[in-house]
């Protein structure tokens, strides 16, 4: 008799405790799970158009590895045919005056990527980068190669 109170009491703590056990572990695991958070992800934030040469972009990014290697692509529409690839690094972290990773003190997070690409006049094209450290791609942004103007 006292065995089978023992079993139910012991089942019973042991049903309510795993779902909280779950939750925290859960939880404990997603605070340093950066390649999973969206807001960590590479990002490709900017294309422009060069007021001064036709067919001349600038691409920008962020949440990149600091100082790791990028690999920037430019492709047609439709993902077939490539136009132009090339490696760059991400920036560095800028470190603050005091070693701290503060902005007040000069602190600039790294993970910048920019690089410029020419001849691109009317060929409908879209860009996206890699980040090799995280074996992530960015998202892909849409190029207006129009030169017509």
């Amino acid at each position: 008799m006292f065995h089978r109170i023992f079993r139910r009491s012991v089942l019973s703590r042991l049903f309510v405790l795993l779902p909280l056990i779950a939750v925290l572990l859960a939880s404990a695991g997603s605070v340093d799970a950066a390649p999973g958070d969206p807001s960590f992800e590479p990002l490709l934030t900017r294309i422009q158009a060069s007021a001064t040469n036709q067919g001349e972009i600038a691409v920008l990014g962020a949440n990149f590895t600091p100082g790791g290697d990028v690999f920037v692509a430019i492709y047609d529409r439709w993902g077939n045919q490539v136009h132009e690839t090339r490696w760059t690094t991400a920036s560095g972290d800028t470190p603050a005056i005091n070693g701290t990773n503060d902005p007040s003190q000069g602190f600039h997070p790294g993970g910048v990527v920019f690089e410029t690409f020419t001849q691109l006049c009317e060929q409908p094209a879209m860009v996206r980068a890699y980040d090799q450290q995280t074996n992530t791609w960015s998202n892909l942004l849409d190029i207006d190669t129009d030169c017509s103007a």
